[in-house]
């Protein structure tokens, strides 16, 4: 039996990269989500009266772990006042950079570190909440005393095996106190009290057979981390990488993994064949490195654009000559029988999926779906009675949601939607609200009495505006505001677009 003490150092404070692998890891956040809830944090938070409107982090677009020596001496003094003079380290911790980074901002941390999560919490949406928490977390415990690990090994025979077993206990938490990360790098088994050269009783042997299993699918955190190992891209462009790669449908989201399309695999198939050198990892990292040296005054642009585009173009040129032979793929039948000229139809790929279509096309431009369509749901009759002809009104359901409409359809075509309730009343005449949805399935308010011109994006709360005595409304993100625009309780919420927002932000400004 082995014992023995171990140190582990805190995690250096975010970049880019860090973050939004640690938002999507912690948090489920999207790389993009994160992105915009940064923004928001960095572009400043309204606090309302006075005190005006605030950014909360750094610049968070950044590959430095470097941290102002201002910083670093607010949060010596916030560690000290806050849980002691033990859970700060002797010497400030000073990280190291990458030879990649660019180091043209501080790392991503706190403007403020009087402004803690707890103090701002009124102030932000839940999401602007969790992702600053982590932010202040990991920047406080960057520069906190590293944990202490009381490690204990023990190695045991039976029968002339040597089975060995570790774990360990916490004696001293240090910068976990603040920020747990013993979950990243899984658990170690908890031992009883050993002693060597002790008798331990054998309860069972149980042996299992693993087999190699394929590597698993890339998750927005595990993506990110390799484009940055492999020096693809900069903490600007991660976000926008994997947002292009989803919007061109190469791949698709199942849970958190990122799963290859026909589509994409059938593009980078054809890449490796006639684009080797461009698909190759090293070449974006190489592009960088010349992008680099360009703006050192080290290399001329025109010299690097010449080499590249003189290769290129020579490629292209073989490429179209071979494409088409190449990637013609042999056709598919399918058994349905074209019902215009009796041919057999086959499969083609559309924007919407497969199909079948004519292979007498243009032609004959028969198509039809290769899965039939669901049978609709049966119509319900109601008690209701047509305003035009008197027959009996059915409910119905489309794809834009439950409907009612006359029994005598077509000849009488008299419909109207099924009208939802809201729980609040008019803020206006005090009578009842309706919830309606557009075209595109964005939900509004509006009144029900034809006199009143009440109608709203955002949901009346039902309480008046403890500024000005107006009603309060609340915007899906949780935020409630004054409706009326020339009260300061009006400007009370930071996210958001709309003509009212970039008033309001043009005002404080």
């Amino acid at each position: 039996v082995k014992y023995g003490d171990k140190q582990k150092l805190p995690p250096p404070p975010f970049t880019t990269s860090s973050r939004q692998q640690e938002a999507s890891r912690r948090l489920g956040f999207q790389s993009q989500r994160t992105m915009k809830i940064a923004q928001e944090l960095y572009e400043g938070v309204s606090f309302g009266g006075k005190r005006g409107s605030h950014g909360l982090i750094t610049y968070m677009r950044t590959d430095s772990l470097r941290i102002s020596d201002e910083a670093a001496a607010e949060a010596e003094r916030y560690i000290r006042k806050e849980y002691g003079d033990e859970y700060y380290p002797e010497h400030r911790r000073i990280y190291k950079l990458s030879s990649a980074a660019q180091d043209a901002h501080e790392a991503i941390r706190p403007t403020e570190i009087n402004s803690d999560p707890a103090s701002v919490k009124e102030f932000l949406t839940s999401e602007q909440y969790k992702l600053y928490k982590l932010i202040f977390d990991r920047f406080i415990a960057s520069q906190m005393a590293s944990a202490v690990y009381c490690t204990v090994t023990a190695d045991l025979g039976c029968e002339g095996c040597l089975f060995r077993s570790s774990g360990y206990t916490v004696s001293f938490r240090g910068y976990q106190t603040i920020y747990d990360d013993n979950e990243e790098n899984g658990r170690s088994a908890k031992l009883p009290v050993l002693e060597a050269g002790s008798a331990v009783k054998v309860n069972g042997v149980d042996a299992s057979q693993k087999f190699t299993e394929p590597p698993q699918r890339f998750t927005e955190s595990t993506l990110i981390r390799f484009l940055e190992e492999k020096g693809i891209g900069r903490p600007s462009t991660y976000a926008s990488t994997i947002t292009t790669v989803l919007q061109r449908e190469y791949a698709v989201r199942e849970k958190k993994s990122l799963k290859a399309t026909d589509l994409g695999k059938a593009v980078v198939k054809l890449m490796k064949e006639h684009f080797p050198e461009i698909v190759d990892y090293d070449f974006t990292a190489n592009m960088e490195a010349d992008l680099d040296a360009i703006a050192a005054g080290k290399d001329d642009m025109t010299d690097v654009l010449n080499s590249f585009y003189g290769e290129l173009s020579k490629t292209l040129d073989l490429a179209k000559s071979n494409i088409k032979e190449k990637t013609r793929q042999p056709v598919e039948e399918s058994d349905f029988i074209c019902e215009k000229c009796g041919r057999r139809m086959v499969i083609r790929v559309g924007r919407f999926g497969k199909f079948a279509a004519c292979p007498g096309f243009p032609q004959c431009r028969n198509t039809r779906p290769l899965e039939e369509k669901k049978p609709e749901a049966l119509d319900i009759m109601t008690d209701e009675k047509c305003t035009l002809c008197g027959g009996h009104m059915i409910l119905r359901e489309s794809k834009f949601g439950k409907y009612v409409a006359c029994e005598n359809y077509p000849t009488c075509k008299n419909t109207h939607s099924v009208l939802t309730y809201s729980d609040t009343s008019c803020p206006k005449c005090g009578g009842r609200l309706t919830e309606l949805k557009t075209k595109r399935g964005v939900r509004y308010y509006k009144c029900e009495n034809a006199e009143c011109d009440f109608i709203s994006w955002d949901k009346p709360t039902g309480e008046k505006c403890p500024v000005c005595g107006s009603y309060m409304l609340k915007k899906n993100s949780g935020y409630e505001y004054c409706m009326n625009e020339n009260c300061q309780n009006g400007r009370k919420i930071s996210a958001g677009s709309g003509k009212k927002r970039k008033k309001a932000v043009k005002g404080k400004r």
